[in-house]
């Protein structure tokens, strides 16, 4: 099926099981050199709903033309239908381009959530991946180039928290709501709760023989 952008990177199905929901990055390459980005000048990231039953396209939520930079890589999929997507520059921003945005599905558009500014400088233009927790309200957002994860709660719509982890990527829901597992470079899992009110509660659960890569999947 037609991804209806360039350079589809992330998907997932709808609750109906009749839409695909997918991130295209909007970036240009070529099979001879396929690191080489060719249209930075002119990306088109999207955010599109596609019938899964034929391809056609039922909605794109396309970032303004002074945000087509920001590459849309990664997405989750939280409670009544929201969608959240992690963003990545392309080009230098000096660290304060946002990169976390919720959709409520077609016809919504797209809306940033709020980041503390030094927060936001420490992520260095660079969202690695996004999950929500298992009751879909709490949306965690990791950047390993910044060592911090970010956590919101999207009932409210507020930023709550985040913590200090170096080379974080990957992060999934555990079986409790409020609750996340984040993997690290290094090998170490860790365990994070949080909640409406309070710091986030980290603990480490075990170091693997193992250096994790980007991203985690919770099969619950």
């Amino acid at each position: 099926l037609p991804s209806h952008g360039i350079g589809p990177h992330d998907m997932a199905l709808s609750k109906d099981r009749e839409t695909l929901i997918v991130a295209n990055g909007g970036i240009e390459t070529h099979p001879d050199a396929p690191r080489v980005k060719l249209n930075l000048d002119r990306m088109r990231p999207s955010l599109a709903f596609i019938r899964r039953s034929d391809g056609s396209l039922i909605d794109e939520q396309v970032l303004v033309d002074d945000l087509h930079h920001l590459s849309i890589r990664h997405l989750a999929k939280g409670a009544g239908g929201l969608v959240a997507v992690g963003l990545q520059a392309q080009v230098q921003t000096g660290g304060l381009a946002p990169l976390v945005a919720l959709s409520r599905g077609p016809g919504s558009g797209l809306l940033f959530l709020d980041i503390p500014r030094d927060t936001l400088k420490r992520m260095n233009g660079y969202c690695g991946s996004v999950a929500f927790d298992i009751s879909g309200r709490f949306l965690a957002a990791t950047s390993p180039r910044g060592g911090v994860t970010v956590f919101w709660d999207t009932k409210t719509g507020t930023y709550l928290s985040d913590v200090s982890l170096a080379d974080c990527c990957g992060v999934a829901p555990t079986r409790a709501p409020g609750t996340f597992l984040l993997t690290v470079g290094s090998g170490d899992i860790v365990h994070v709760a949080v909640d409406a009110g309070r710091p986030a509660q980290v603990s480490l659960l075990r170091t693997a023989n193992a250096n994790w890569d980007n991203h985690l999947i919770a099969m619950l």
